[in-house]
C-alpha cells in the first residue's frame, strides 16, 4: 500500500504533528502504538521506531514511516 493520496494526508495529519514535536520519544513511540493498534508496544518496536528517529535527518517524515508501517502491518489489517 503505497497510495500516493493516502501518504499525503498522513503527513497532514495533527497526530504526525504531535509525535514529531513530543518532548519525550519512548512516551511518542507508546503513543503512535496504542493509537494504531490498541496496545502497548513491545521491546522490539520500541528499539525499532527509536532507531529510526535517531537516525533520521528529518523527524516529520519519520514519524510519517513509523505510521505508515503501523497502518499497514498485519496486525492493523486483521484487528481493525
Amino acid at each position: 500500500m503505497s497510495d500516493a493520496a493516502w501518504i499525503e494526508q498522513l503527513q497532514k495529519s495533527p497526530l504526525i504533528d504531535e509525535l514529531a514535536t513530543a518532548a519525550d520519544d519512548n512516551l511518542a513511540v507508546e503513543n503512535a502504538v496504542l493509537q494504531s493498534l490498541s496496545r502497548f508496544p513491545s521491546p522490539e518496536e520500541v528499539a525499532m521506531f527509536l532507531e529510526r528517529l535517531n537516525t533520521a535527518d528529518d523527524r516529520r517524515m519519520a514519524w510519517t514511516d513509523i505510521v505508515w508501517a503501523l497502518l499497514n502491518s498485519r496486525e492493523f489489517r486483521t484487528n481493525h
